[in-house]
């Protein structure tokens, strides 16, 4: 079987990323609408504190990560472990 290019990886790549987007926009099309007029409802300082509650998640599941792997993995670092929680 030949190999792909790195160009031909990349073009896959972003096809399936293009792939997904379409797939979430098609899903959620009718909702849209009714989630805009929502969140224009919404007070900046809400959202704000969603945003903010949201990244503090992100840094918690992060250090559990961190604490299970380095049990496992010793080089790991705490970059890895919150790359991996945003990958998962």
């Amino acid at each position: 079987m030949k190999k792909l290019s790195d160009r031909q990886k990349t073009l896959i790549k972003w096809l399936c990323v293009l792939v997904l987007v379409g797939l979430i926009i098609y899903v959620f099309r009718d909702m849209a609408g009714p989630i805009m007029s929502q969140l224009v409802k919404t007070s900046p300082v809400v959202v704000a504190a969603i945003l903010g509650a949201t990244l503090l998640y992100g840094v918690i599941e992060s250090c559990i990560t961190f604490i299970l792997m380095r049990q496992v993995e010793n080089n790991m670092t705490f970059f890895d472990a919150n790359i991996m929680t945003y990958f998962v």
